[in-house]
């Protein structure tokens, strides 16, 4: 299947560098662990996220020691594209929320918001803590909303 085919799943932050990479990791690592590559695809960008930026070098660390790479992230601005096509929008905060539905009508519905607070510039703990609560999140919320192959 085409990934233009594939459903997206698509985590949302502020910059592109912290939280939405490392849930975007997260959400492929349970895509690939459910068996669900073929029918989802996991992205990640940000509301106000410069272009093609790295991930956070504390961002990639907690994420390497749970055996997840971020090192060839590169950070995005969202599309009104990405939010019309996307299956499932996973946002950290209200804010973001909020500035989704409003740049696309009707989009709230696939939103789920996080509330994660924001880890940039904080150390290694925080971010260890932060991929933690991303895990946290999703292990609760497909237990209540699972994916489906079709």
């Amino acid at each position: 299947m085409e990934d233009k085919q594939k459903k997206r799943l698509l985590a949302v932050c502020t910059g592109n560098t912290c939280r939405s990479p490392m849930a975007a990791a997260v959400l492929a690592r349970i895509l690939t662990e459910k068996g669900l590559t073929e029918a989802y695809t996991a992205d990640s960008a940000g509301v106000a996220a410069f272009d093609g930026q790295p991930a956070s070098p504390n961002a990639v660390t907690a994420a390497q020691e749970e055996g997840l790479d971020l090192s060839g992230h590169l950070s995005h601005r969202i599309t009104l594209e990405e939010i019309v096509e996307a299956e499932r929008i996973f946002v950290m905060s209200e804010e973001h929320r909020a500035l989704i539905s409003k740049a696309v009508p009707g989009s709230s519905e696939k939103i789920a918001v996080m509330q994660l607070p924001d880890p940039y510039g904080g150390d290694l703990e925080e971010y260890r803590r932060c991929l933690g609560q991303i895990k946290a999140f999703f292990v609760r919320f497909f237990e209540e909303n699972p994916l489906c192959a079709e």
